[in-house]
């Protein structure tokens, strides 16, 4: 399947461009967003504390530039619930600036929690 992937734009000067990669047919959202972060898409800032939310029609993890992985919102979504049509899955990242990624984390897992991805 192809993945399209947009980002928000980080500073002046920087000019977000779209992404579309390539993955396995049956590959879950865990393993896309791994190939995403080793394709370099998202920007890295001075300092190494960017901070992204990863959204395809809900939010569906935090990345942060100091970690080696993302965080899943849970409860992770099956690919049906997300921005997916014709085989292309659309993900877009929203940048949060320096914010403590751990802290946007625990903000969007209350924001989300009792509220199941049907």
């Amino acid at each position: 399947m192809k993945v399209h992937l947009t980002r928000d734009s980080v500073a002046n000067g920087d000019d977000p461009y779209s992404k579309e990669l390539t993955v396995s047919n049956n590959a879950s959202i865990i393993e896309i967003l791994r190939v995403v972060l080793h394709a370099v898409f998202l920007a890295s800032i001075g300092g190494g504390k960017a901070t992204w939310i990863a959204l395809s029609r809900i939010p569906v993890a935090v990345v942060a530039q100091q970690w080696a992985k993302a965080k899943m919102l849970t409860p992770i979504p099956p690919l049906s619930r997300l921005n997916f049509s014709g085989n292309v899955l659309s993900m877009h990242f929203d940048y949060r600036v320096q914010q403590d990624p751990d802290l946007v984390y625990e903000k969007y897992q209350r924001m989300h929690s009792g509220h199941p991805f049907r």
